[in-house]
């Protein structure tokens, strides 16, 4: 069963999601693309063993988070390892899907909590220069009135394809900064760990550089790269759901029960 819990810190409120299987022989930390909330890997959950803890996240602005007016990758991975540490969760590998996966290299990074392995699907800096500098160009106004706020949305859900159906009912001027932000990533000059690492690729990826995935590659020299069919993102129900059983729960399962040696 999966339940909602809540957690203050400072002046917000962390949302999570935890199935707090008990005892748990792995614990494993989700960290969803940019726009979806932390029920994004809920039809995925219930495909886990229950020798598997699964803890999923709402960004701020998300789900039952607090709203925040400014978001950083750092700012909610120093809040995510209070979480880990109020919760005494040890030996934890943390799996990150796009947007995820930059919150993911920055506790990496950060070296403050104790993880096992690092999955990273779909990672890396996203788009060209080139494209970059069209999109932040496209998305210049700060504020938006109701009518093109929907305008975005329809080109959001209809014509992104990997924002899909998780978008979430909320405020789109908050949506939009963070996607800008996001479209900024660069990968950490000072990302290094030997840490086990599974880097899942998507043949028809079109949104993640190929030299930034490279670069990631000898962030994590103890990584190796798999791949599947699918674009950028792809949601975990129906077809899809079917799918990710036969491909992506095998691996991640036997890549978290292997034994470090």
């Amino acid at each position: 069963m999966i339940v909602s819990k809540s957690i203050p810190i400072k002046d917000r409120v962390l949302s999570y999601y935890d199935t707090n299987n008990s005892p748990a022989k792995y614990t494993l930390l989700f960290f969803s693309p940019g726009p979806t909330s932390g029920t994004y890997f809920h039809p995925f959950f219930k495909l886990f063993p229950k020798s598997f803890r699964l803890v999923s996240f709402d960004y701020y602005g998300r789900g039952k988070s607090s709203r925040c007016d400014k978001f950083s990758y750092e700012m909610f991975a120093r809040d995510v390892e209070y979480l880990i540490r109020e919760l005494k969760l040890q030996d934890i590998t943390l799996v990150g899907v796009s947007f995820g996966t930059c919150v993911v290299n920055s506790i990496v990074e950060g070296r403050r909590v104790s993880i096992s392995k690092v999955v990273l699907v779909t990672p890396g800096e996203f788009f060209n220069n080139f494209v970059t500098l069209l999109l932040r160009i496209a998305f210049i106004p700060p504020k938006f009135s109701k009518r093109v706020q929907l305008f975005y949305r329809y080109i959001l859900t209809s014509k992104l394809r990997f924002f899909g159906p998780d978008f979430p009912k909320t405020n789109l001027d908050l949506i939009l900064s963070q996607w800008l932000y996001a479209i900024k990533y660069k990968i950490p000059l000072t990302l290094y760990s030997t840490k086990p690492c599974m880097i899942v690729t998507y043949k028809n990826d079109s949104i993640v550089t190929k030299e930034s995935r490279v670069r990631l590659r000898h962030c994590y020299p103890n990584s190796f790269e798999i791949w599947f069919n699918g674009p950028h993102t792809i949601s975990y129900q129906g077809g899809n759901l079917v799918r990710w059983r036969k491909h992506l729960l095998p691996a991640i399962t036997s890549f978290v029960e292997e034994e470090i040696t």
